[in-house]
C-alpha cells in the first residue's frame, strides 16, 4: 500500500515522481494550486477518484503503468 501524503515547498506548483513496484509503474503527478505545503483534497488512480481520507493506494504489480493523480489544497469548508 502507498500512503500519499505529499509535504512541498509552498513555491511548488507541482512536482511528479516515479514509483516501480516489481514490473509496475506508478506515474504520480501532484499539482499545487493553492500554493500550499501539505493537503490532499483530490486523489485519482488511472482516472477513478478515490477517497482522499485515507490517501492509500493498493500497489498492484501488474506490468501496467498506472497514473496517480494529486492535488494539494486548502481545506474547504462546507458551503451549507
Amino acid at each position: 500500500t502507498l500512503h500519499l501524503d505529499p509535504c512541498l515547498p509552498r513555491t511548488w506548483p507541482r512536482a511528479a515522481v516515479t514509483l516501480r513496484y516489481g514490473a509496475a509503474r506508478y506515474e504520480i503527478a501532484i499539482e499545487n494550486p493553492d500554493g500550499v505545503s501539505r493537503g490532499v483534497v483530490r486523489l485519482q488512480l488511472d482516472g477513478v477518484t478515490l477517497p482522499v481520507s485515507a490517501a492509500r493506494i493498493a500497489l498492484v504489480d501488474d506490468g501496467v503503468v498506472h497514473q496517480v493523480a494529486v492535488v494539494l489544497g486548502a481545506a474547504r469548508p462546507d458551503s451549507r
